[in-house]
């Protein structure tokens, strides 16, 4: 049987951890939206330099694929984060998802 000190041990422990999430929450948030604006502003950027027609240089289509990349690593780590927060559950297959996208 858990003694009283201990079962407010274990809710402290658990209201830290809650805390410790939604500001990861919170942060990843921010940078999920600054992440978009700038891959917005990076496809301005790539369309106004160009002269006419030409196509999009490799180096250049790498440059948008990569930040497009990191906003669905955002947005993936935050689903993980918000289905955390609802079940107490880590999705394996959220995390290999994220894992994944990170590597391409």
């Amino acid at each position: 049987m858990e003694s009283p000190r201990t079962k407010n041990a274990f809710h402290n422990a658990h209201l830290v951890e809650r805390g410790v999430l939604w500001a990861l929450l919170v942060m990843l948030l921010g940078i999920a939206a600054l992440a978009t604006l700038q891959l917005f502003a990076d496809i301005v950027q790539v369309i106004a330099s160009r002269d006419g027609w030409q196509v999009i240089s490799p180096d250049e289509l790498f440059f948008v694929f990569e930040a497009l990349f990191l906003v669905l690593i955002a947005l993936e780590l935050l689903e993980t984060i918000v289905l955390y927060l609802k079940e107490r559950v880590f999705h394996v297959g959220g995390i290999i998802l994220v894992a994944i996208t990170a590597i391409a």
